[in-house]
């Protein structure tokens, strides 16, 4: 029984010492290789003599390097930046056994937090973050978290994309990207927090040459743009034993012996960097939108189903929607094409029918060219058959009858103008005062009516003279056929009013003007003032109507005002 105990106790040393090993430990060195390996060398000879048989090696690895060395399992743990493993390792399965509050208790740095600072030479014309767009910039690595990464979440605040800049990735180590800054290789650098501060100290660039951009952010001593709260850790890849993980987390959490050894706590999260990588749409384990509907189609089949026929029916309806908005439309514009159809053909009746009223006013004014005509005619007859005419009065007897023809064409003319459709506006500037004069001369005089026109000289409109004229025979074939005696035409700067002595208007003709078919006489179409309101509206002219009183305040007659305001020539 003791030999067979003795046997088992060999049997297990020899195995134990068969299953003895070198582990390697990769190290993130942003500062070089060789920076690398004097800062973690001692803490890993501490750490091999407390194991057994293992011993650690160390492998100084950059962030480029990381896919590689998690893919051929080249490394067995890793001390690094939590983000960047996160960012760099493919989905490996890694195990954290702890987190680094510090360095050491005598330099306490890159510990515990992560950011990045944004930098331009010193004689830069760049001052501030949104200034950087279209422009050249160095960074160490797209998959940098300290430095690239966090510098893009500065700069979404700013309006800036990534697509804005014109990057240029320099690698490891990090001071490359101060170099290409200073030899104007890059208009800016996004580099990792402190860094500038321990080129700095290390005599590699002077303080002066180059100048953090604005709004900017202290980290202790630190000058920057961005800080996060992200431990370095010491992780275990997914081949790693268990046992030996263990082991080395026990080994990291036991009390110091050498206070210049790092200072290790249990690993913490990384809640905030891992935010700051979902806002920018980088997180590794952060599902597409493709991904993210397939995941909650199938955790919801149901209510995506109904949802779905709903949208569909949403966008049938819609399209039902159109198709009969579209016959509506079609139905509307037929419609409107016959309404403007009608308010033409209205406009030309009524035209024409005041084409009634003028006919004696037009036989009145070429009576008076006629006969002068026929005098002169008479009076050359007369001449010749007594052979006294000389040259000179037989030309100014001829001149005048070739003034009266013209006169007289000049009265058949406008005739034919207000016979016609009008094809389109013809907006001129009218000189009212002859205008006037000329409108008059198309209004019938007879009975007691009087007509007086009281406008300057001086005044003129842009309008369209047919238009214009028949708002005013309108307006005074209204007075006329209320049964004025008394018209007055008066204008000024602002408008030209139309008054007369007639009954005025009722109280709802004033309530409510211009309603179409509205009249007090039997053979009245009620379309008059309406038709003036409207060609008013058409050359931005405002019609008005009102009564006039005396001093008693009893109604004397009725207004038709028409406003031109900025018609004003």
């Amino acid at each position: 029984m003791l030999l067979l105990l003795r046997a088992l106790l060999i049997f297990l040393f020899l195995s134990s010492a068969v299953q003895a090993k070198d582990w390697t430990i990769g190290i993130q060195s942003p500062f070089g290789s060789e920076r690398a390996e004097d800062i973690w060398q001692k803490w890993v000879d501490s750490v091999n003599s407390r194991l057994s048989n293992d011993r650690l090696i160390i492998k100084r690895i950059s962030v480029s390097d990381f896919p590689l060395e998690f893919r051929n399992k080249s490394i067995d743990f890793i001390i690094a930046q939590p983000i960047q493993i996160l960012l760099t390792t493919e989905g490996a399965n890694v195990s954290w056994i702890a987190s680094l509050q510090s360095l050491s208790s005598v330099v306490p740095s890159i510990g515990d937090n992560v950011g990045s600072a944004i930098w331009v030479r010193a004689d830069s014309p760049i001052h501030a973050l949104s200034e950087l767009k279209g422009k050249k910039v160095a960074a160490v690595a797209e998959s940098a978290f300290g430095g690239y990464i966090g510098g893009l979440a500065v700069l979404v605040n700013y309006g800036i994309r990534e697509s804005d800049l014109k990057i240029n990735f320099t690698d490891y180590p990090v001071n490359k990207t101060f170099e290409h800054l200073l030899k104007n290789k890059a208009e800016a650098a996004i580099t990792p927090l402190c860094l500038y501060e321990k080129l700095v100290d290390d005599g590699l660039i002077q303080s002066d040459s180059v100048r953090l951009l604005s709004p900017k952010h202290m980290y202790n001593s630190c000058q920057g743009n961005i800080s996060l709260k992200s431990n370095w850790v010491l992780a275990s890849l997914a081949h790693v034993p268990e046992s030996l993980s263990k082991q080395l987390a026990v080994i990291a959490l036991s009390d110091r012996k050498d206070l210049t050894e790092p200072i290790w706590i249990p690993p913490k999260s990384n809640t905030e960097a891992e935010m700051l990588l979902n806002r920018l749409g980088k997180h590794p384990n952060q599902l597409s939108l493709w991904e993210n509907i397939q995941s909650s189609f199938n955790k919801n089949r149901h209510l995506w189903e109904l949802g779905l026929m709903a949208v569909f029916v949403i966008i049938a309806n819609h399209f039902f929607a159109i198709w009969l908005a579209q016959r509506r439309n079609k139905r509307i514009k037929a419609i409107n094409q016959d309404l403007n159809e009608t308010e033409r053909l209205v406009y030309q009746a009524d035209r024409v029918s005041m084409l009634g009223e003028m006919v004696s006013g037009i036989g009145h004014e070429l009576n008076q060219p006629l006969s002068a005509i026929l005098y002169f005619a008479e009076g050359l007859k007369l001449g010749v058959s007594s052979d006294k005419l000389k040259n000179d009065e037989i030309l100014s007897a001829l001149d005048s009858i070739v003034c009266e023809v013209k006169s007289s064409k000049k009265i058949i003319d406008n005739v034919r103008l207000w016979g016609k459709r009008p094809l389109e506006d013809a907006v001129q500037e009218v000189d009212l005062s002859t205008f006037l004069d000329e409108v008059k001369k198309l209004i019938f005089i007879r009975r007691n009516i009087n007509i007086s026109i009281v406008c300057p000289t001086s005044i003129a409109v842009r309008a369209d003279p047919l238009k214009l004229t028949q708002i005013i025979l309108n307006a005074v074939l209204n007075s006329f056929q209320a049964g004025a005696t008394e018209i007055s035409i008066v204008c000024d700067q602002e408008s030209l009013k139309i008054l007369d002595n007639g009954p005025g208007f009722s109280k709802e003709q004033l309530d409510f003007p211009f309603v179409p078919f509205r009249t007090t006489r039997k053979e009245g179409l009620g379309i008059g003032l309406v038709i003036c309101e409207r060609l008013a509206k058409s050359m931005g002219m405002y019609l008005n109507i009102a009564n006039k009183t005396n001093e008693k305040g009893v109604i004397s007659g009725a207004l038709i005002q028409l406003i031109w305001r900025d018609a004003v020539a």
